[in-house]
């Protein structure tokens, strides 16, 4: 753990928030996808129920419209062929082929059981054929045959593509509430998955946070209050060197720094004893010459006193040897007139 550098540390806290990241959002895509195919099933089952159920109804319609155009005959003596009845036979019955065409045509959701919904196609397509023969009946005016195509067929087939459309439409029920059950576990558990995915969240920034105040922050104070330490003078204090990543090297430069400014203080603090020395022995020998001066200043004045008084004494003798000279002179012009009066 020393010697991860910071640049790694914060690479990893960021990589591990970006795993996070795509594993959240993969988690949400996949939540988004499965609740849209859930929906899509869901419209599929309802699309095919309703459609089945419409198609029941227009047949039951077609036979009540069947029914009442022969009952006009029977009571009123009306001919088939001209009841309203018999129009509303028509139009039921032609929404009915329609429908069931569609019915048929369309692909059956997925976990449809496909052979009931292909069961109660082919009963309802027999059905509506068995209409349609009824319905030419009353349109040639044959109340017999509509009557035995009504207590043959149309009673047994219809009855039977109402257990069909029972046990279709409990099936599709079964299925929409097996499906909304998967999809309340699923959101039950993305809930989890999102709660424990928070907490791991939580728990990462609060490892990064104390991985990063013990390898980052912490020396990094220390490195500061070292620092201050120094800038106060204070060069005692020691730079503990702990790894070899930007702390530790950050570390290192200012125990060599420590090390270079102590080097110099030392030869500065030499050289200013050596200057202190130097110094005092410049002031000694100022000192002495100061002395020797004075004393050759005396010896100089001394000198000169020694000078005065042969300059007076050589003045006094050159006085001396003037006079002598002029006695000489005098003896000299008195010897020699007395020479010319021995004469």
């Amino acid at each position: 753990m020393k010697n991860i550098t910071i640049r790694f540390s914060l690479m990893a806290s960021l990589g591990l928030f970006a795993v996070m990241l795509v594993i959240g959002a993969g988690l949400g895509v996949f939540t988004l996808q499965r609740s849209n195919n859930a929906l899509a099933l869901a419209y599929g089952l309802n699309t095919d129920t309703q459609a089945i159920n419409d198609i029941y109804k227009d047949t039951t319609r077609t036979r009540s419209a069947l029914v009442r155009a022969y009952t006009d005959f029977k009571e009123n003596g009306k001919a088939t062929s001209a009841s309203s009845g018999l129009d509303s036979a028509a139009t039921s019955q032609g929404r009915s082929a329609t429908a069931l065409q569609a019915f048929v045509a369309r692909l059956p959701p997925a976990a449809t059981d496909v052979q009931l919904r292909k069961e109660l196609g082919d009963a309802a397509a027999r059905l509506v054929g068995t209409l349609d023969r009824a319905i030419d009946a009353l349109h040639h005016d044959d109340a017999a045959q509509y009557t035995k195509i009504n207590v043959e067929q149309l009673t047994s087939q219809g009855a039977a593509f109402s257990a069909l459309l029972e046990k279709f439409q409990k099936q599709q029920t079964a299925l929409s509430e097996r499906l909304m059950a998967e999809r309340a576990r699923e959101y039950t558990t993305v809930l989890w998955l999102v709660a424990l995915g928070c907490a791991a969240a939580l728990a990462l920034v609060a490892a990064m946070h104390l991985f990063l105040k013990r390898v980052v922050i912490a020396p990094i104070g220390e490195a500061v209050t070292l620092l201050d330490r120094v800038a106060q003078g204070d060069l005692t204090a020691h730079a503990a060197v702990r790894g070899d990543n930007e702390i530790g090297r950050l570390m290192g430069g200012i125990a060599r720094m420590q090390e270079s400014l102590t080097a110099m203080v030392c030869t500065v603090r030499s050289g200013a004893q050596a200057i202190g020395a130097t110094a005092h022995e410049v002031s000694l020998g100022n000192a002495d010459l100061s002395a020797r001066t004075e004393q050759q200043a005396g010896s100089l004045e001394e000198t000169a006193s020694s000078m005065e008084e042969l300059t007076s004494t050589v003045q006094q003798t050159a006085g001396n040897a003037a006079q002598a000279r002029q006695l000489v002179q005098t003896a000299s012009t008195m010897a020699t007139t007395g020479g010319a009066d021995r004469k």
